[in-house]
């Protein structure tokens, strides 16, 4: 019996751990732990590169004080369990980030809220090796992330 947590749940954990990262290591280890180095990410109609896509949420999130994700719901469709033994399939939802910038122990000098809708494809990736090995662990990634997404930024 696997304890591994069903597909929509690991989406919403996964990106949540992305924003709750107030630490450039912490922000890159979540990231790469969440997307597969050669995922398709569709954002507001137009392709990015995967390498764009977190620059934009760097540049979204730091230096940042705080975050508070909301999701609002998420649906999910599951592969068959011939695809492996972790859960895997499309998971889609709407979530809310607010974001309070501000430089650490200073005072916050904006709030962004970040509004998106989502489609997942989560796959298991095959090139996720752990480190060290183990023969028990999660390697699902997103492989595909099409996204519709806002900012508002309120200074205070």
């Amino acid at each position: 019996m696997s304890l591994a947590l069903p597909v929509s749940t690991w989406v919403q954990n996964a990106l949540t751990e992305i924003f709750n990262a107030t630490i450039q290591t912490a922000f890159d280890h979540a990231f790469d732990a969440c997307f597969s180095q050669d995922v398709t990410v569709v954002r507001n109609d137009a392709n990015v590169a995967r390498d764009e896509y977190k620059k934009a949420l760097k540049d979204l999130k730091f230096p940042q004080q705080t975050a508070n994700v909301k999701f609002s719901g998420s649906v999910s469709s599951r592969d068959e369990p011939s695809h492996g033994p972790l859960e895997t399939g499309m998971v889609g939802g709407f979530f809310e980030a607010q974001l309070r910038q501000g430089e650490p122990g200073g005072r916050p000098w904006q709030l962004n809220i970040l509004t998106t809708s989502f489609i997942a494809d989560v796959d298991n990736d095959a090139s996720v090796i752990p480190n060290p090995p183990v023969t028990d662990f999660d390697a699902r990634r997103i492989s595909k992330f099409t996204i519709v997404d806002n900012v508002r930024v309120i200074p205070f």
